[in-house]
């Protein structure tokens, strides 16, 4: 589809919506883009309540908004973005409103009144793309980079936003364009060539690219792997302070700590980052031998949890008398659950004196003073980077659709390879090549349909 053809049907139509959560909150910021965005200060007044004449591009007017229902009037922050030079490439206004929902639904309606529309999920964003203010991929990486969860996804969307991936594209349509003008030079003056110097040309080009598109998948695959979650499962008899780790770890006090046996009926989990990879950690419930019912339960559920762990952390009271007898019990039971899991032994309360052996420990802390925490975060560390094959390189792609396409994109660069050591008709590898560029031209967004744009721009949330 033309991009001109796309363009026409939005030209004509002027959006709104809010670009920040509607709750409760300091700000609310609402954004207009299209031909009629510069209608918004009809409902603008200056701070001595006169209307707002030759309004200036690129400056922030603290003016008071008034609305057409109900009279709500609110002081906030105008500026006025004049295409192109904008993030849709259209005329844009943002408002900064305080943050009352009740505000900005008076507001949207006055909106609607001077004949804005609502926007659909990414729309900014699509009018962005199709005013060429920004690439598919870079449109593509925005959504990736909000939804990030781990630093390394985090930085390399960020690169793909700033065009990184798209130059990539662009440099590798233009080899294979020039393996095609070689091929069809030949073709002319074939009487003239030497076929074979002809095809060794090509495989100077083709066998780098080739390798390039097996890093840039290889890097989507460990991309994806980092954005799982490492399961990280406190376990250990009641009071021994599971969930005063737990708080450490996140330095929150989101579990509640008790000196009263069993307080941890249900599982807490939180997550966090470790070398910029996100760990999910759960607070599980005391084991130990129980003739309680509920409390049975629980334990049943914690061993469940800890079967399913990528990694358990085994905490032990180094104070408790009874340690030798009931957690070596206890030990076997966890550890037979763990299904293979890494096993951490850790005793804790080192802020108290204690008489036993702690060699029988991996680490030993103070979950109260936090002495040994650091040390225990490492040793975590070590074992989450060492559970992630984490192979990136300069560049690496984040998008599911781009990962897809460039998998055709190798397989017909495989077959332009074979079919060249196979000495087969040009023509048969130059239908490759154009297989090959025209699914390169789909990642850039040089070529797309309608359906691949409502696809990856529904993805996104309204406001964006």
């Amino acid at each position: 589809m033309s991009k001109d053809i796309k363009r026409n049907s939005y030209n004509k139509e002027t959006i709104v919506a809010p670009i920040t959560v509607v709750l409760t909150s300091p700000v609310i910021v609402v954004r207009i883009s299209g031909v009629e965005a510069i209608k918004t200060f009809n409902l603008i007044q200056d701070r001595k309540g006169s209307e707002i004449v030759d309004i200036e591009p690129n400056k922030v007017y603290f003016a008071k908004f008034i609305s057409l229902y109900d009279q709500f009037c609110d002081d906030v922050l105008v500026t006025y973005f004049k295409a192109p030079y904008s993030y849709t490439g259209e005329d844009v206004v943002e408002i900064s409103f305080h943050g009352n929902p009740i505000l900005i639904s008076s507001a949207l309606r006055s909106f609607y009144d001077l004949g804005f529309r609502d926007a659909k999920n990414g729309e900014f964003t699509m009018r962005a793309f199709l005013n060429d203010k920004i690439s598919l991929s870079e449109a593509e990486a925005i959504q990736e980079f909000i939804a990030s969860d781990s630093d390394i996804s985090l930085r390399y969307a960020y690169e793909q936003m700033n065009g990184s991936v798209g130059m990539l594209f662009d440099r590798f349509k233009s080899e294979l364009l020039n393996c095609k003008a070689i091929l069809e030079a030949d073709i002319d003056f074939a009487e003239d060539t030497d076929i074979s110097s002809i095809y060794a040309r090509l495989l100077a080009i083709v066998n780098p690219l080739l390798l390039q598109t097996d890093e840039l998948l290889e890097s989507y695959k460990s991309l994806r792997s980092v954005s799982n979650d490492v399961n990280l499962v406190i376990v250990g008899k009641p009071n021994v302070g599971k969930s005063s780790l737990l708080n450490k770890l996140l330095d929150s006090n989101r579990a509640i700590v008790s000196s009263v046996a069993g307080t941890t009926r249900d599982f807490i989990s939180e997550r966090f980052l470790i070398s910029g990879i996100p760990v999910t950690v759960t607070d599980t419930a005391g084991i130990r031998e129980s003739t309680d019912e509920i409390e049975s339960i629980g334990i049943s559920k914690s061993l469940e949890v800890v079967s399913k762990a990528d990694i358990v952390l085994i905490l032990f009271d180094i104070n408790d008398g009874d340690l030798s007898i009931l957690d070596d019990k206890n030990l076997d039971m966890i550890i037979n659950s763990a299904n293979g899991s890494k096993v951490i032994k850790v005793g804790n309360k080192s802020d108290l004196e204690h008489s036993i052996d702690i060699s029988k420990f991996d680490i030993v802390i103070s979950s109260k003073s936090g002495d040994g925490v650091d040390r225990l975060l490492v040793l975590i560390k070590d074992i989450v980077a060492g559970s992630k094959d984490i192979k990136v390189n300069s560049i690496g792609i984040v998008s599911e659709r781009h990962a897809m396409l460039l998998d055709i994109v190798k397989s017909s660069l495989q077959s332009v390879v074979k079919n060249i050591g196979s000495n087969f008709p040009e023509d048969m590898i130059i239908f490759d090549l154009n297989e090959s560029i025209r699914n390169i031209e789909e990642i850039t967004g040089e070529s797309y349909t309608e359906d691949v744009l409502s696809i990856i721009f529904n993805k996104f949330c309204i406001g964006k």
